[in-house]
């Protein structure tokens, strides 16, 4: 094969590789939205919290890992905010990733006062991840990632530091909670079922929605289709979607991911073949 042929080769392999990042950065980015006002997303480990301001202080969505903690602190101090700062946590479902350092960060600041729903309060107790429904992730390409991701992360063991609501906490109850009285701000949690049967949501403004897991804008270009990478009930996460394409609105925070229009859950709504799941081999 002579030099000119190699070259080509060569260049052809690197426009390949180019354009393929390339589809990586677009797929997460087709239906953008900007981050709201005041909002401050707090991001490790492609997980993102967010802290939203009341008329006193913070409501944290989700911790993260627990190995994150002090991480977080250094992140929400550059954006002006002391740990002290937060006054109310809302956890949006049980996971490592948002439930992970809930434990300690009461340990340090006893006045915070959860919010959680009470099909959370056993799982969150036992302080793993929740294995006994099932759950499939979304498709081979996605589970080849996760296992690599396992591979390179011998920490991640899905465990964390159980916690058990205090007297202090709001033990949240049904499919809609208010909580616009007790917030200072228009509010409601709302339980969206699918990725867990835990999982809620939080409606801000009636216009912002904090997803928690329910939907991603994360590996889209690996076909997740706005999902995030592992549900437990598929058929949920889609009615799910439907209960939020119904209330209008306007800009959906996912975990992972940036904000995004609710546009990309209607165009992909049912788009993500059942058979195509690859079943989820607890650990």
């Amino acid at each position: 094969m002579n030099r000119m042929v190699i070259i080509g080769w060569l260049a052809a392999a690197g426009i390949a590789v180019i354009a393929f990042l390339g589809w990586i950065v677009i797929a997460d980015r087709r239906f953008p939205k900007a981050m709201p006002d005041g909002i401050i997303p707090v991001t490790m480990d492609m997980t993102t919290s967010y802290l939203i301001p009341l008329p006193h202080g913070y409501l944290l969505v989700d911790t993260n890992y627990p190995h994150n903690y002090e991480l977080f602190k250094e992140l929400i101090l550059q954006e002006g905010v002391d740990p002290k700062d937060i006054r109310f946590l809302l956890l949006t479902h049980h996971h490592d990733d948002h439930a992970g350092f809930v434990q300690i960060l009461v340990s340090e600041n006893p006045d915070i006062q959860v919010l959680i729903h009470e099909r959370s309060i056993p799982l969150i107790a036992r302080g793993r991840n929740n294995t006994d429904n099932g759950g499939a992730i979304v498709n081979g390409g996605v589970n080849l990632l996760f296992h690599l991701k396992k591979a390179v992360s011998p920490w991640w063991d899905h465990q964390f530091p159980g916690f058990i609501p205090r007297n202090r906490d709001r033990i949240l109850r049904g499919a809609e909670v208010s909580l616009d009285a007790h917030l200072g701000i228009d509010t409601a949690v709302l339980s969206t079922p699918g990725h867990t049967d835990d999982s809620v949501s939080l409606l801000l403004e009636n216009r912002y929605l904090f997803a928690g897991d329910l939907a991603s804008n994360f590996l889209n270009w690996a076909g997740t289709r706005y999902l995030t990478i592992y549900n437990e009930d598929l058929a949920q996460v889609y009615e799910s979607w439907v209960n939020i394409l119904n209330r209008n609105v306007e800009v959906i925070l996912p975990s992972h991911g940036r904000p995004f229009a609710p546009e990309a859950l209607k165009k992909n709504l049912y788009k993500s073949p059942p058979e195509n799941q690859i079943l989820y081999k607890p650990y």
